[in-house]
Formats: C-alpha cells, structure tokens, sequence
C-alpha cells in the first residue's frame, strides 16, 4: 500500500489537474490512498478535494486551520496506513506510469528510497530536469550525492519513501522556509539503499 500525501492552500487552478494525474495511474486504486490535508484553504481547493473524495473512495480529506507546509504535512504523516509514501504539492501533476515504475524499481532493487527527474513547467515551457543515468547506491553515498546535487535534491517530492525511512522524522514546524533541507537528509539517512532513475515522471509547475 502507498500513502500518497498532499498539502492543499488556496491550489484551487491546479488542484484538479493533479488530483486526476494520481487518479489514473497505471495500477489498482486498491494498492494506494490519497491524503489530502486542507490547511485553511479560502478558495475553492476544498470544494475540488470533497468531490473528488465523494467519487473515490481511497481519497480521505482532512481540514485544519492554516498552521503551514510542514505542519501539514506532519498531519499527514500522523493519517498515512502505507507501506511506502509520495509527497505530491497540490498545484503539481504527475506522469501515468510514475507510481507503479517507482514501486517495481523499489522492489527491484530492494531499495527504501527511490527518486526520479522531473520537469519544471513554467510559462508554456517544460524543461526536463533528469540525473541522466540509473545508479543505485547507500545511505552514506547518497547523502554525499544529495550534498554535491548530484542526482538528489533536497524535494520531498519526485521521491518514493519506504514509510520506515520517516520513523522519528518530522518537518520542522518552528521554521520557516527551507523546511525541506531540514528534512529529507534524515529520511536517506534511514534508507539503506537509494536508487535514481532518469525517467522525468514528475511534473513541478512553477508559479508566482
């Protein structure tokens, strides 16, 4: 089972573009849940996720007052049953073939983390952004690749997580910004094993 985590505010032009990317993937809505966590959206993101969850019963809405990105994503975290989980931003979309890909790879490989190429969708231009090459490597090699941006970025999206890989692991919620940096090196620190692939199955829309 994979938890597929999204933090929703005010993401109401993209929301359902990403929300039926994660609907129509190549594998059996059985096998993964979306968790949606609305941190006091004003727009009509809620509207968007309620309807989804009413036609998709392995979609399950939470809402809160606003308290941020990673106390959003710590709630989420609190709600995820998987054995594996996937950080999705709410106005992001994903490729058809990423989850199930991701997963055989994980299996393949025996790895607790694996991580893909995306593309930066920005202004009509999508520019594909890829580590070239497949390489598998250790916790301690993939640290220094993380250090050196090489093949792995601080993102706590574009990446399939073993859910052991975030025991003891939360974001930071006294700070603010560079909450990702704080956060992922631990999760690789917990994985024995990291695989890259080059595939650009993650698509990051950049905005304003």
């Amino acid at each position: 089972m994979l938890s597929i985590i999204i933090p929703v505010y005010n993401a109401d032009k993209f929301l359902t573009q990403c929300l039926k990317s994660l609907c129509n993937q190549d594998l059996p809505s059985s096998d993964y849940e979306i968790i949606i966590i609305n941190d006091g959206t004003t727009d009509a993101s809620l509207d968007i996720a309620e309807l989804y969850a009413s036609n998709y019963d392995f979609i399950h809405v939470y809402s809160y007052e606003n308290a941020g990105i990673s106390t959003t994503r710590n709630r989420a975290l609190e709600k995820a049953t998987g054995d594996y989980y996937l950080f999705v931003d709410s106005d992001d979309y994903v490729n058809p073939h990423m989850i199930e890909k991701m997963i055989n790879e994980a299996i393949r490989t025996h790895s607790e983390i694996v991580t893909c190429g995306y593309h930066i969708e920005y202004k009509g231009l999508s520019i594909p952004v890829s580590p070239m090459r497949k390489k598998n490597m250790d916790s301690l090699s993939a640290l220094r690749a993380l250090s050196q941006n090489k093949g792995i970025n601080n993102y706590p999206w574009g990446k399939l997580y073993a859910a052991s890989c975030f025991k003891d692991v939360k974001f930071p919620d006294v700070k603010n910004g560079f909450e990702d940096t704080y956060t992922v090196f631990k999760a690789i620190y917990n994985a024995k094993r990291v695989s890259i692939i080059p595939n650009c199955y993650y698509h990051y829309v950049k905005r304003p």
